[in-house]
């Protein structure tokens, strides 16, 4: 598991290999995905931007501690339990875009009320792009 500081900022690339390795898991007391197209259009154009988007907050844990599941998914994470990992608690409708924008997972969480754009072209404006 990469160490991450207790306050620390990072990359946008690292915190995606954390989702895409499961080293960051949501528990399942979370809610599902609920943001709208709008909202993940707002977010992409914040990073493309270069602005904050917000802290996150995450807990050191071992996998069997909490129920959790793969950022983005329905499913559950094949984990043997005994593994650290780094449960989030605040940041996960942020992070899921993210994950599944900056990265070549396309994520669909079937418990949620919103749809998760898996185009990122759609959210990118023709203004962005340029």
């Amino acid at each position: 598991m990469n160490k991450l500081e207790k306050t620390t900022q990072t990359n946008l690339k690292k915190i995606v290999e954390m989702v895409q390795s499961k080293e960051m898991l949501l528990p399942d007391f979370q809610r599902g995905f609920v943001w709208n197209a709008q909202k993940q259009k707002a977010l992409i154009a914040s990073v493309l931007a270069k602005m904050p988007i917000g802290s996150v907050l995450l807990l050191e844990a071992k996998a069997n501690e909490y129920g959790c599941r793969i950022l983005g998914r329905k499913d559950e994470p094949e984990l043997n339990g005994e593994e650290e990992v780094y449960v989030l608690l605040d940041g996960q409708q942020r992070l899921t875009v993210l994950a599944n924008v900056f990265s070549n997972l396309l994520y669909y969480d079937y418990s949620g009320n919103g749809k998760l754009e898996t185009d990122y072209q759609k959210l990118i404006s023709f203004d962005l792009r340029n």
